[in-house]
């Protein structure tokens, strides 16, 4: 009989006994009543909210348990070495197969169901772990548990988890140098477990820290593709790309963003672009175009500045031609040259995206960023004065004539500077 469905195990009721259907009653309880003689029709009448399903439930998880005691442990408890290192696994396990946020919630059975399976433990062995993790996880406000079953809360609770099942599978220590005293004057880590995603960043610098001291795998805890595009002008004689500020990251960012579920790189390309220059309503094919620079995306591992996760990016770089004479800025826009963006900082200190981006570019596309085409002709309202006085018509109407007064002022000054007027 499959009493998956109906035995349940919560940590927070009855002690974490194998109770029927989340309610108080355990299975010891059953099989008590049985030993002392009343059949399952009388617990059924004693107990309404019972039923003679559930009472078989019991007999046979029951039976199923007393199989497995008299199974032999796979496990040998003479190797305590041994013995570690399977608890590392189990562990690790345990916390891969808790769902995240976006799955469904399992049980603890059917969590423990895996790694029994997996490991050739006992269930009660793989239960006991399931549970311990869970109750770990708890500590850390990061799992929703519920009605016996449970998942991962969040999105950043998820990168969480990936993050300390790299510390399991590789048996890497996440805190070190406890006998270190001295407090008072030390490192500034004020409201760092009120500010959770900041922890998580800790986590995963030291991460990258063990995986090259230790020549180890880092792995990632996030996978994020994104579509970006390379809007290019000249200012000041120097070439230009279009960046936004982004208010969570701090930083100016190329314009672009995440690919969704089941997108296209390029619908992705042309959303973001649409949006994050949606004051000028740009219909994409008749007042900008997008073209595809690398038939393959360019990887690169980093930790998000905006999740504090260790993610593998997957980029895929459009360049834009923009059929426009003049694109406005928005408030949060800016041309930042090329220099700058190697550098890391804008000319007045502010943050730009990782330079190693822009680094792995041109690596991937050679003279991609200089060599590129314009996206836009310099525009007189970013470029010098006389790009403005070139763009300016001075034509003024009066008694049905024009009079061409940006010529006159041309002739005058030229003529000035011939020394033909003082």
């Amino acid at each position: 009989m499959d009493y998956s469905k109906i035995i349940t195990i919560e940590p927070d009721k009855r002690s974490g006994k194998p109770c029927i259907r989340g309610l108080r009653m355990t299975v010891t309880d059953v099989l008590e009543y049985l030993a002392g003689g009343m059949t399952p029709e009388e617990i059924v009448d004693k107990f309404p909210d019972l039923t003679l399903e559930d009472i078989r439930a019991c007999l046979a998880f029951a039976a199923d348990r007393e199989c497995r005691l008299a199974a032999p442990l796979v496990i040998s408890i003479a190797d305590t070495h041994e013995l570690t290192q399977k608890r590392h696994e189990l562990t690790q396990k345990a916390l891969d197969a808790i769902p995240s946020y976006r799955q469904p919630p399992r049980t603890v059975e059917e969590i423990a169901a895996t790694i029994a399976k997996e490991f050739g433990v006992s269930q009660e062995l793989a239960s006991g772990i399931t549970l311990a993790t869970i109750a770990f996880l708890d500590t850390f406000g990061v799992i929703e548990w519920e009605k016996s079953v449970c998942q991962i809360n969040d999105q950043i609770s998820t990168y969480f988890r990936n993050s300390l099942s790299w510390y399991f599978e590789n048996h890497q220590q996440l805190l070190s140098n406890w006998g270190r005293e001295g407090v008072a004057r030390d490192i500034k880590i004020d409201n760092l477990l009120e500010l959770a995603p900041y922890f998580l960043k800790v986590m995963e610098e030291r991460r990258l820290e063990l995986s090259k001291e230790h020549r180890l795998e880092a792995g990632y805890s996030r996978y994020q593709a994104v579509a970006l595009t390379l809007v290019k002008t000249i200012e000041d004689g120097k070439p230009c790309f279009l960046h936004q500020w982004d208010t969570q990251a701090e930083q100016f960012q190329i314009i672009g963003g995440k690919q969704r579920p089941g997108e296209r790189p390029i619908e992705t390309a042309k959303r973001e672009f649409t949006e994050e220059t949606t004051q000028h309503n740009l219909r994409y094919g008749t007042e900008f175009t997008l073209n595809l620079l690398c038939p393959n995306p360019i990887e690169m591992w980093r930790i998000s500045p905006t999740y504090g996760a260790l993610t593998k990016y997957e980029f895929w770089v459009f360049s834009a031609e923009l059929k426009l004479a003049v694109l406005p800025l928005g408030p949060l826009d800016r041309w930042i040259s090329l220099d700058e963006m190697k550098s890391g900082a804008t000319l007045d200190g502010r943050p730009i995206s990782d330079p190693k981006l822009y680094r792995s570019l041109e690596v991937n596309i050679p003279g991609v960023l200089e060599g590129l085409p314009l996206s836009i002709p310099p525009s007189p309202k970013q470029n010098s004065l006389k790009t403005v006085w070139d763009n300016t018509v001075m034509q003024p109407g009066f008694a049905g004539f024009k009079i061409d007064l940006k010529k006159l002022l041309q002739d005058w000054w030229s003529n000035r500077k011939r020394g033909k007027l003082k």
